[in-house]
C-alpha cells in the first residue's frame, strides 16, 4: 500500500510541476486517468487492510467474553455445589475486563508495528543505498603541471552502476597507467575523455545534440558513475545549469545563496549580468519573491539571476551548461562579454561553457568537440579550424547562418540600463508572491460534517447505527444476564439444576456471539462507508485542483498541494471515519449504562450532573488547544514538502557550491517546527488523560459511597452492587473514550476542511464549448486577430499585455522578437486562455476564443514551449498520454522531428527500448536538446493549423536548429505559425516580425 501511496504522490508532484504544460496541451484527463488508476488499486489494498483489521479486532473483541464463558462454565462444572455468586461472576468480569482492554489495544499494535516495521525497512533500503563516490581528487600534485586547474585522464563514466555480472559478459579494457579495468559497454556515457584545463583559461565545448557536453561538466561536477580514470578540480567550483534551478525565495537571497552581503559587489555583479534594468520594473526590486521555480520571471531573467549567482560565489571554476541559449542574442553578448569573456567578471578565473554559438568560439583559449559521448577534436581555436577539415566545415556552416543576425553591437540598452537598483520600499506591499498558507480558527464548522455525511451517503450511517445499538444493546444484556444468573437461588440440595445451568449459559453465550457479529457488521458498514467517502473527497479534490487556473499553481507551493494528497486524504481514508464510528459507539454504551444505573441508583444523576459539567470543561479546552495544535501540524508539513521538492531539484547545483550543509539544517528547523506542534499535542493528550482519571476516581467513589449509605437496600443483594460498580468503572472508560474521540473525530475533519478548501477552488473556464458549436475542422485557416487586446497574470497585477491589436494573416509565418521579460510569452499564453481577456478579444478564424472550451481550443492549437517538460513514464506516454495515435504515427513524428535515430538507440537500465523507454522524472536521462525535440515531435503529431514556437530550438546546436526549421516550414507550409525567437536567422525569413516593448507589441 505504501508503494501505491509512493507513486500517486510521485504522479501528482510531477503533474503539479508541469500544470503549465498539462494546460496548454490540454492533456488533464489522462494524468487524471492515470491518478485515479492508482487511486482505485490503492482503495482495494486499503479494503483489504481495513477488512484484517475487521477480523483482528472482532477477534480479540470475543476473546474475553470466551475466556468468562470457559470460566464460569468450568467453575460450575467442576463440581456441581459451586453456585455463580456476585462475588465470584464480578470479580471475575472485572479481571476479564482488564485483560479485555488489554486485548482491544492488541489489533492496533499489531497494525503499528506492521506500519513501522514496513516503514522501517523502506528507510533502512534507502540509507543503505549507493552514495556519491567523491571520485574528484583536490590536490594540486595530482596534476601533471602547476598552472593547470581541472584534468580528467582516461575517463570511463557511467550513469548507473553495472553489476559484477553484467561486466562478466561484455567489457573492454580501459589502460589507467600500470593498471586494466574492465568497463561494461553498455554502461558509459563518457568514454577515453582526456582534457586539461589551465588556470584563468576559458574552455568552449560544443557538439551535436545528445553528444555528452552536459554529462561532461556532470563529471567533472562529481555526479556521475566514475569506471576507469582520475578527475581532478582545484579550487571551488560555481555551477550554471542549462535550466536554471530558482529558490523560492527573493532574487537578492537567490543571488547570495547563502553569502553575506556585499553591496559593492553585488552592483558589480547586477551590472554584468544585465539585471539592474529588470530589478527596476519589479514590484518590489531584489526583494521581489519570484515563486516556485522562478514562475514569476521570464526563462531569460531566470538564466541571468542562475548566473549572478554564480559571479557572486567568487570561486575558482566556473561551469556553464549553454546558459546563453535562454537569452536574446543581444543579452547572450552582453553576458559574455562582461561575466564570461577575457574582459569579463571572471576573466581571472577557470571557466568551461558549452554553447551552441560558435561566434563564441574565437574568444576561447581551448575548444573541444564532443561526439556520441567521446572527445572527437580539441585545441585552440586556430588549431582547429587550421588543422581539422571537419571542424573548419562545421565552424563556417554554423557561422553562416550566424552572420545573417548582425548582432554586431551589444545591445546599447543593456548598458544604458545598468543603473543603480532604485529605493523598493513603497513597493514592498507587492514583494510576496507566495501567501501564507490559511489556517482557520475555533471549531470545525458544521457543514464540513455535512459535506463528510454527503460523502459518506445515507445508507451506510442507518447500517452503522443499526448495528452499533444492536452490539450495545447486547452488551447491556449480556451483564444484565450475568446479574441474574449470580442472583440464581440454590435448590434444597445446594445445587443449581444441570438444565438452568446450561440454560444461563447458552444465552449468556448468545448474547456473547450477538454482540460479536454485531460489532462486525457494525465495523464492516463503517470500512465501506469510510472507503467511499475518501475516494469520493480524492476524487472531488483532483477533479477541482486539474481545473484550477494556472495562477493558482504560481501562487502555491507544490508541497502545500501534495501536502492536501498525502498527509490530509490519508486521514480520510482510515481516521475520519473511524472515530466518528468509536464516538457514536462510545455514546451509546454510555448512554445504556447510564440509563441501568439510573434504573437501580436514581440519586446518581445527582453526582452525573457536575462532573459532567467538569468533564464537558476539561473537553473544551483540550479540544480547542489540539484542534488548533492539528492545524498547525499539517500547515507545518507543507513547507518540508515544497522545501524536499525544491532541494531535490536543485540537487546538482547545491552539490556543486558545497551548500548542503544549509539545507540540510533548513530542512531539520522546517521539520522542528512540525515536531513542536506534534510535541504540545502529546503533552496537552498527556493532561487530558490525568484529569480524565481523576473524574473517573470520583465517579466510582461516588457510586460506593452511595451503595455504602443505602447498605439496607443492597443487603443480600449483591449482585447489583457487583453489576452497579461493573457499570461505573465502564462508566469511566466511556467517558473517556467519547471525550478522546471527539477531540480526534473533531481533529480529523480538520482534514476533511482542508481538503473541502480544495474543492471549493474558483475553477478556469469550461472545458467544452457552451454558447455555440464550432466546425469540426475549426480553425481551418488559422487567421488570428488581437483586438484591443489586454490581459494580467492575475487579479491585482498589472497589464502585461497592453492594447494589442495585431492581424496574422491564415498560413503567415511572424516572427516575435523582444528584450527578455517583454511579454513575448505572454502572447502565447493568451492566445492558448491560460491568460484570460482584461480587456479586447483574440479572434481565430472569426470566432472568438473567448466563447470556446478550453480543450476544445487548446487540443486545436500547438506549442512547443520554452522549457521542455517530460513526466516519468515511456516514451509512448510522453509523446502521446492521451493515447490518440498508434506507434506507426508515432514513428513518422520521431522521424520528422530528427529524433528517430536517437530513440531508437535508447536502452534504459531495465530493458526497455524505443517508444517502451523508461523516461525518469523530468527527462533527467535524456539531454536538454534530446528533451525539446521530442516536444517538436508532440506538435508535429497534432497537426493544428496553427504552431507557436515559444524559443523552442534555443537548447540545440546550430545544425540541428537548421534541420527543425526545415521541418517545420514543409510540415507546417500551409500553417500559421508564430515563432518566439533568440536566434534571428530562424525567423528572418518569416513573412513578418513582431517587436514586444514592455507588454505592447507592433509590427
Amino acid at each position: 500500500m505504501l508503494t501505491l501511496k509512493d507513486e500517486r504522490f510521485r504522479v501528482m508532484n510531477e503533474l503539479i510541476s508541469g500544470m503549465r504544460i498539462l494546460k496548454l496541451y490540454g492533456w488533464e484527463l489522462g494524468f487524471e486517468d492515470i491518478i485515479n488508476q492508482i487511486r482505485v488499486k490503492e482503495i482495494q489494498m486499503i479494503r483489504r487492510t481495513q477488512a484484517a483489521m475487521v477480523a483482528l479486532i472482532v477477534e480479540f473483541k470475543l476473546a474475553p467474553f470466551l475466556m468468562s464463558v470457559a470460566a464460569f462454565y468450568c467453575y460450575v462444572l467442576i463440581n456441581p455445589t459451586h453456585i455463580l455468586t456476585a462475588r465470584t461472576a464480578f470479580v471475575g468480569i472485572s479481571v476479564i475486563s482488564d485483560l479485555g482492554m488489554a486485548f482491544a489495544l492488541v489489533p492496533q499494535i499489531f497494525s503499528g508495528v506492521f506500519q513501522s516495521l514496513v516503514s522501517v525497512g523502506r528507510m533502512n533500503s534507502f540509507l543503505n543505498s549507493d552514495e556519491i563516490d567523491p571520485y574528484i581528487n583536490r590536490e594540486p600534485d595530482k596534476l601533471a603541471s602547476s598552472d593547470l586547474c581541472l584534468s580528467i585522464k582516461n575517463g570511463y563514466f557511467a550513469w548507473v552502476k553495472s553489476s559484477a555480472e553484467e561486466d562478466q559478459k561484455t567489457n573492454l579494457t580501459a589502460a589507467d597507467g600500470d593498471q586494466k579495468k574492465p568497463i561494461h559497454k553498455k554502461r558509459f556515457v563518457l568514454r577515453n575523455i582526456n582534457i586539461s584545463v589551465k588556470k584563468g583559461h576559458l574552455l568552449i565545448i560544443i557538439g551535436p545534440v545528445g553528444s555528452g557536453k552536459s554529462t561532461l561538466l556532470y563529471a567533472l561536477l562529481g555526479q556521475l558513475i566514475k569506471l576507469n580514470g582520475e578527475v581532478t578540480v582545484i579550487g571551488k567550483v560555481a555551477y550554471v545549469p542549462q535550466q536554471a534551478w530558482i529558490l523560492n525565495a527573493s532574487i537578492r537571497k537567490n543571488i547570495l545563496f547563502t553569502k553575506p552581503f556585499k553591496n559593492k559587489k553585488y552592483e558589480e555583479v547586477l551590472k554584468a549580468c544585465a539585471l539592474t534594468y529588470d530589478l527596476n520594473v519589479l514590484p518590489a526590486g531584489d526583494e521581489t519573491e519570484i515563486g516556485e521555480k522562478g514562475i514569476n520571471l521570464s526563462g531569460g531573467q531566470k538564466q541571468r539571476i542562475s548566473i549572478a549567482r554564480a559571479c557572486y560565489a567568487s570561486a575558482d571554476v566556473y561551469f556553464f551548461d549553454d546558459p546563453l541559449s535562454a537569452v536574446d542574442v543581444h543579452v547572450g553578448s552582453h553576458l559574455f562579454k562582461h561575466v564570461i569573456g577575457h574582459k569579463g567578471l571572471l576573466a581571472d578565473r577557470t571557466r568551461i561553457l558549452v554553447t551552441h554559438n560558435v561566434s563564441y568560439l574565437p574568444y576561447a583559449d581551448r575548444v573541444i568537440v564532443l561526439k556520441d559521448g567521446m572527445v572527437a577534436e580539441q585545441g585552440t581555436y586556430n588549431e582547429l579550424v587550421r588543422e581539422s577539415q571537419v571542424f573548419a566545415e562545421l565552424v563556417n556552416q554554423l557561422k553562416a547562418q550566424q552572420d545573417k543576425e548582425s548582432p554586431g553591437q551589444t545591445r546599447k540598452k543593456a548598458d544604458e540600463n545598468q543603473d543603480k537598483v532604485k529605493n523598493t520600499d513603497k513597493f514592498k506591499q507587492n514583494a510576496q508572491l507566495i501567501e501564507d498558507e490559511d489556517m482557520r480558527l475555533g471549531a470545525v464548522d458544521w457543514h464540513v460534517y455535512a459535506a463528510y455525511l454527503d460523502a459518506i451517503g445515507y445508507k451506510w450511517p442507518i447500517m452503522i447505527l443499526f448495528f452499533s445499538l444492536m452490539s450495545v444493546w447486547f452488551s447491556i444484556k449480556a451483564r444484565d444476564w450475568l446479574s441474574v444468573w449470580s442472583g440464581d437461588v440454590p435448590g434444597s440440595d445446594g445445587k443449581i439444576s444441570e438444565t438452568m445451568r446450561d440454560y444461563r449459559i447458552l444465552i449468556y453465550c448468545v448474547l456473547g456471539f450477538g454482540n460479536a457479529v454485531a460489532l462486525m457488521l457494525s465495523l464492516t458498514a463503517r470500512n465501506y462507508a469510510s472507503i467511499e467517502a475518501a475516494a469520493l473527497i480524492h476524487m472531488n479534490v483532483l477533479y477541482c485542483i486539474l481545473r484550477a487556473p494556472v495562477s493558482f499553481f504560481e501562487t502555491t507551493p507544490t508541497g502545500r498541494i501534495v501536502n492536501r494528497f498525502s498527509r490530509d486524504i490519508a486521514i480520510v481514508d482510515v481516521i475520519a471515519a473511524e472515530t466518528l464510528h468509536m464516538w457514536m459507539f462510545a455514546v451509546f454504551q454510555l448512554c445504556g449504562t447510564l440509563l441501568a444505573i439510573t434504573i437501580e441508583i436514581p440519586i446518581f444523576f445527582a453526582a452525573a450532573a457536575p462532573l459532567s459539567i467538569l468533564y464537558y470543561g476539561f473537553q473544551m479546552l483540550y479540544l480547542s488547544l489540539s484542534r488548533q495544535l492539528q492545524r498547525l501540524i499539517s500547515v507545518t508539513f507543507s513547507p518540508i514538502f515544497s522545501h524536499f521538492t525544491e532541494t531535490f531539484a536543485g540537487i546538482s547545483v547545491i552539490r556543486a557550491f558545497e551548500v548542503k550543509d544549509f539545507f540540510v539544517k533548513e530542512s531539520c528547523r522546517k521539520l522542528d517546527a512540525s515536531i513542536q506542534c506534534s510535541y504540545a499535542d502529546l503533552a496537552a493528550e498527556r493532561w487530558l488523560t490525568v484529569r480524565l482519571e481523576i473524574c473517573g476516581s470520583l465517579i466510582l467513589l461516588f457510586a460506593s459511597l452511595v451503595m455504602v449509605y443505602y447498605h439496607e437496600q443492597f443487603q443480600g443483594h449483591g449482585e447489583k452492587v457487583g453489576l452497579i460498580l461493573t457499570y461505573s468503572l465502564s462508566v469511566t472508560m466511556m467517558l473517556n473514550s467519547i471525550i478522546r474521540t471527539n477531540s480526534q473525530m473533531e481533529i480529523s475533519l480538520v482534514s476533511v476542511e482542508r481538503l473541502l478548501e480544495y474543492i471549493n477552488l474558483p475553477s478556469e473556464a469550461p472545458w467544452k464549448t457552451l454558447q455555440q458549436d464550432i466546425p469540426a475542422e475549426w480553425p481551418e485557416h488559422g487567421g488570428i486577430a488581437f483586438e484591443n487586446y489586454s490581459t494580467r497574470y492575475r487579479e491585482g497585477l498589472p497589464l502585461v499585455l497592453k492594447s494589442i491589436s495585431i492581424v496574422i494573416n491564415p498560413g503567415e509565418k511572424v516572427g516575435i522578437v523582444g528584450r527578455t521579460g517583454t511579454g513575448k510569452s505572454s502572447l502565447a499564453l493568451a492566445l492558448f486562455r491560460v491568460l484570460e481577456a482584461a480587456k479586447g478579444r483574440i479572434v481565430i478564424d472569426n470566432i472568438d476564443i473567448g466563447l470556446i472550451g478550453l480543450h476544445d481550443l487548446r487540443h486545436r492549437l500547438t506549442i512547443i514551449p520554452q522549457d521542455p517538460v517530460l513526466f516519468r513514464g515511456s516514451l509512448r506516454l510522453n509523446l502521446d498520454p492521451l493515447r490518440s495515435f498508434n506507434d506507426k504515427e508515432l514513428w513518422r513524428a520521431l522521424e520528422l522531428a530528427h529524433s528517430k535515430e536517437f530513440v531508437g538507440k535508447l536502452t534504459a537500465s531495465d530493458g526497455s527500448k524505443g517508444l517502451s523507454y523508461l523516461v525518469t522524472e523530468g527527462g533527467a536521462n535524456l539531454s536538454m536538446g534530446q528533451r525539446q525535440l521530442l516536444c517538436l515531435a508532440r506538435a508535429l503529431l497534432r497537426k493544428s493549423r496553427i504552431l507557436v514556437m515559444d524559443e523552442a530550438t534555443a537548447a540545440v546546436d546550430q545544425a540541428t536548429d537548421k534541420l527543425i526549421q526545415e521541418t517545420i516550414r514543409k510540415e507546417f507550409k500551409h500553417c500559421t505559425v508564430l515563432t518566439i525567437a533568440h536566434r534571428l536567422n530562424t525567423i528572418l525569413d518569416y513573412d513578418s516580425k513582431v517587436s514586444a516593448a514592455m507588454g505592447k507589441s507592433e509590427c
